[in-house]
């Protein structure tokens, strides 16, 4: 996985934006909460920084906007993401010991990191390149070439920049901030266990599947964010590949 920050040429436009959120955040600007739109990609943990920057008006602690700054830059650096990925990665169940399944974990370990960090696209271009790995190792086997086109499909419509902004939602609950990596780890376990069947053809493998995605439902992101979409295309197209290798019996 690469886990770097931006590339070099999106690190001033990121810069510009933060440093407008901080500013509207320490004025009480009616801009604000400029970092929730669709063009933000500010990290859940510089966002939360702005936030407690904002609740301290009108007389900011200069230590608040100062940890502000240090969560902006480690986003720059990687850290969020880094973290983010090593959260879900205990969670991770073992997958079969096949070139295949080793090609379409990978895809998915790129599509999870670049739907925590839209600014990495370079995850995609990797996900690809191990999709394409993926269906040539497929060996002409219909389950396999079906588990390569639906999670290419469901690349391609995460991989879209929206050309309208999303509503800004309201604050999610402590509940669901501290459920959201959840979200993330049992879409992975449902991923694992469709894999599997592809792999061995056992029935219990869609029934660890199907609660699976029951429960990354549960979990899925509230309101109206580029992240609330990304994880309900890959909610939906996991639960659409669930129904078609039922269908196809393993074969």
């Amino acid at each position: 996985m690469n886990f770097c920050g931006p590339k070099p040429e999106n690190v001033a436009q990121m810069r510009e934006h933060f440093e407008k959120c901080l500013s509207n955040a320490i004025t009480g600007s009616p801009d604000w909460p400029s970092h929730r739109g669709s063009g933000s990609f500010l990290t859940e943990q510089t966002a939360g920084a702005l936030e407690r920057v904002a609740r301290s008006r009108p007389n900011p602690d200069p230590a608040l906007i100062a940890d502000a700054r240090e969560e902006f830059e480690r986003q720059l650096d990687g850290t969020h993401g880094a973290k983010f990925a090593a959260s879900i990665m205990c969670n991770y169940p073992e997958w079969p010991d096949t070139p295949f399944a080793g090609s379409v974990k990978s895809a998915f370990d790129h599509i999870l990191i670049y739907v925590a960090d839209p600014w990495a696209h370079e995850e995609a271009d990797d996900a690809r390149e191990d999709l394409d790995r993926a269906a040539e190792q497929s060996s002409q086997r219909r389950v396999h070439i079906l588990i390569a086109e639906v999670l290419r499909l469901m690349l391609d419509e995460i991989d879209v920049i929206p050309e309208y902004e999303f509503v800004n939602e309201a604050k999610a609950t402590a509940r669901w901030l501290a459920q959201r990596q959840d979200s993330a780890a049992w879409t992975y376990n449902a991923l694992s266990a469709l894999v599997a069947y592809a792999e061995g053809g056992d029935q219990n493998c869609l029934y660890r599947a199907e609660a699976s995605l029951e429960n990354a439902e549960a979990r899925r992101p509230p309101g109206n964010s580029r992240r609330a979409r990304d994880e309900g295309y890959i909610i939906d197209h996991l639960t659409a590949l669930r129904a078609d290798l039922e269908r196809s019996g393993g074969q």
